[in-house]
């Protein structure tokens, strides 16, 4: 009897809980004077980064590291609804980042500068650490290998053939000539319940996804 080949993918997901966080903060303002809102926003930028300076501790936490972009100006001329064009507005914005791994102090920083004139809390992004990434896809990988060969096994034995050897393995949709994204790791929305000067965070867990083609030989 010739040689019966399988082609089958093998899947594996890992549902993580976040490690790390990364604030997105915006500051913004606008108005007729643009001395005045540069240094509105200016003065909002020295405060949020002395606050983060403060947090400061790459090894420990609760802030590992932050950094900031330069204040940014422009102005234009806004149009009213009956198509009158208006005079000049000024505008001045500088976006602030920063990564914590402590998520009560995160809420206790979002919580205070929420409300200040110009801020914005953009995007909240919650990751693991790289190492913890590395072991993590390691380990879904192999899983997913051992998926795929447990249905090729399935397979032949249907078949009343004997165990099954391995000739060809590829990330998912290489083995057709597919370009196919690579899920890895996703981060997963969070839920945001305001209470008070602070915000609680119940951020959901991160998944991490790989999936294989692979092709198997039964005699």
């Amino acid at each position: 009897m010739a040689q019966v080949v399988f082609t089958v993918s093998g899947t594996h997901v890992l549902m993580l809980p976040p490690e790390r966080a990364l604030l997105h903060v915006s500051i913004a303002h606008e108005g007729s004077a643009p001395d005045r809102v540069y240094a509105d926003t200016a003065h909002t930028h020295r405060r949020i980064s002395a606050l983060l300076a403060d947090l400061h501790d790459p090894d420990n936490g609760p802030v590992r590291g932050w950094n900031s972009g330069q204040i940014r100006t422009w102005s234009h001329r806004p149009w009213s609804q009956d198509g009158r064009q208006l005079p000049v507005v000024h505008d001045a914005a500088v976006d602030v980042r920063a990564r914590f791994s402590d998520f009560g102090r995160l809420s206790e920083v979002v919580g205070a500068i929420n409300g200040w004139s110009g801020v914005s809390i953009d995007q909240i992004e919650w990751k693991v650490t790289e190492a913890t990434r590395s072991a993590s896809l390691r380990d879904a990988r192999a899983a997913a290998v051992h998926d795929a060969q447990v249905k090729a096994a399935e397979y032949a034995a249907a078949l009343g053939l004997a165990a099954v050897r391995p000739i060809e393995i590829a990330d998912a949709g290489m083995l057709q000539g597919v370009a196919v994204r690579d899920l890895g790791m996703r981060a997963m929305h969070a839920e945001v319940a305001a209470d008070g000067p602070s915000v609680e965070f119940r951020p959901d867990d991160i998944e991490i996804s790989v999936g294989v083609d692979a092709r198997f030989v039964a005699d």
